[in-house]
């Protein structure tokens, strides 16, 4: 069972991810791809702001917060950003839903 609590292939790079989620979105490859920066915790926002995805290892609520402001359509993390911890997942979902943000937790 514990194979499966990370939901990412081992030496899976971090450009490969991001390529499928953009696949996987619906986007076409050329979308323009922004790099961000919160405290240290890199993100990307795509197609002029309307998805970010963050890939990062553990996301923070502050850190949903900057993003929310953005006012994405859409908001991509990974589920194991949020370390088990159910309760800031579930508090980031509601958040998003109440700005209307589409939040999608892979």
């Amino acid at each position: 069972m514990e194979e499966f609590v990370d939901n990412v292939q081992k030496g899976s790079k971090e450009e490969n991810i991001l390529v499928e989620l953009i696949l996987k979105s619906g986007l076409d490859l050329n979308v323009p791809i922004e790099e961000k920066d919160f405290n240290g915790n890199k993100y990307y926002s795509l197609d002029g702001g309307k998805l970010i995805i963050y890939l990062g290892k553990q996301i923070t609520k502050e850190l949903a917060q900057e993003i929310q402001k953005t006012k994405p359509e859409k908001f991509v993390c990974l589920d194991g950003c949020f370390q088990n911890n159910d309760q800031l997942k579930t508090n980031i979902s509601l958040q998003m839903e109440q700005e209307k943000i589409d939040f999608k937790v892979i």
